[in-house]
């Protein structure tokens, strides 16, 4: 257990470490670049660190998609199980009453 719980500090360090290290790279870098992909360029010159947060951000949709099915279903079978818990709890406030009387 404890040694989860240092790996968990440990994971923590290195993505606050790389989000540092991604800050000061952006920051660093203030000269305007141009995007060009094949035959498309994109003329409007832009800063690394505005690229930086579009790209992170363009990113990151896919994966919120990827994940909502399965956010959905953990959401689908909490509310279920919490339902069940209602149940048995009323059930054994039940049995408790009648054993009492």
């Amino acid at each position: 257990m404890l040694y989860i719980q240092g790996m968990q500090y440990i994971k923590m360090l290195i993505i606050i470490v790389i989000m540092i290290v991604l800050i000061i790279f952006g920051i660093s870098n203030t000269q305007e670049y141009v995007l060009s992909f094949l035959n498309y360029q994109l003329m409007t010159p832009l800063q690394m660190w505005i690229l930086l947060i579009v790209f992170f951000v363009a990113g990151m949709i896919p994966i919120f998609f990827i994940g909502l099915p399965e956010k959905a279903a953990f959401f689908r079978t909490t509310r279920s199980l919490r339902g069940r818990i209602r149940t048995i709890e009323k059930e054994l406030e039940s049995l408790d009453l009648s054993i009492k009387t």
